[in-house]
């Protein structure tokens, strides 16, 4: 998978851009596909990226009203995306897929750990970026070390981190079949 990189103008990214991204962590069409799968692909893309705004936008709104009431005590605060249930995100994309050619795999137990994966991994960066940007706001002593901090300790640390918490708390069993 080829690395993605969000840029801003200044503040957080919008619900609809993680949503996209989300989106497209879980669907891939390969470059060989047919027309037909590459379309239904595409149809189920675009549905997820529905389901996946409503959720970051819910992330979004909780980082925010943490940090309007905590202020800067939210910025040690541990960044788990599993204060963000991912469950409601599963069931929602197995519901997307069905009648689907992709309806068979949205039922497998490592596609919807892989979705579980993705969304509480993307909360947390999500959940990441909102405190940056509360600390770039801020002239606050510990807005200013949190910053400096986070700087020193590296990117790329601080992400490896968060997706082994997001792996490490998102396994579960899949979705129970429909019952017909």
């Amino acid at each position: 998978m080829q690395p993605k990189i969000m840029i801003t103008n200044g503040g957080p990214h919008p619900a609809e851009k993680w949503a996209e991204l989300s989106a497209s962590e879980i669907i891939v069409i390969a470059e060989g596909a047919d027309s037909d799968s590459a379309r239904a692909g595409r149809r189920l893309e675009l549905k997820f990226i529905d389901i996946f705004e409503e959720y970051h936008k819910q992330v979004q709104a909780a980082e925010r009203a943490h940090l309007d009431a905590d202020g800067d005590g939210r910025l040690e605060s541990p960044l788990d995306g599993k204060e963000h249930d991912p469950e409601e995100v599963v069931a929602a994309c197995v519901e997307a897929a069905k009648g689907t050619p992709f309806e068979a795999h949205f039922l497998r137990e490592d596609v919807q750990n892989r979705i579980r994966t993705v969304a509480t991994h993307h909360a947390a960066l999500s959940m990441d970026v909102e405190r940056s940007w509360h600390a770039d706001r801020s002239d606050s002593e510990a807005a200013q070390t949190w910053k400096k901090d986070r700087t020193e300790l590296g990117l790329g640390l601080a992400h490896k981190t968060l997706v082994e918490q997001a792996e490490a708390k998102t396994v579960k069993e899949p979705v129970a079949p429909p019952t017909k």
